[in-house]
């Protein structure tokens, strides 16, 4: 299913992502990157087409039902140090954990490294 294939490669760049940052990330950085890769962007009050990716779908509900469901992503509130501020955190899931080994991360990253994919904007960007 070319549907499938395409939200595990998603899955496993998210992974990869969060592993070398430690396992954890500030939600507006982990938007950020996604942004800057793949033109996906978090609009939460429209919800419309621009959750709408061509290849993923509605990016949003992937990344916050779906795959937090299946156990791959947490999505955390935390409270700034004064208390006062909220902020979210994007964090590994259980399976994601012991399922993507970081030597099979690192054997993804080494196969992709090397291609260029080209943005929506027709830039070419490199993995």
């Amino acid at each position: 299913n070319p549907s499938q294939y395409a939200k595990n490669a998603l899955l496993m760049i998210i992974v990869t992502c969060l592993k070398r940052a430690g396992g954890e990330m500030t939600a507006v950085d982990f938007w950020a990157i996604l942004a800057e890769t793949f033109a996906i962007r978090l609009d939460e009050t429209t919800r419309l087409t621009i959750n709408q990716h061509k290849v993923f779908g509605d990016v949003q509900k992937l990344l916050k039902s779906d795959f937090v469901k299946d156990g791959y992503l947490v999505f955390e509130q935390t409270k700034e140090t004064s208390g006062e501020t909220l902020s979210q955190t994007v964090k590994l899931g259980f399976r994601a954990q012991h399922e993507f080994p970081d030597q099979s991360m690192d054997e993804f990253m080494e196969k992709v490294r090397d291609y260029a994919v080209e943005s929506d904007d027709g830039e070419e960007v490199e993995m």
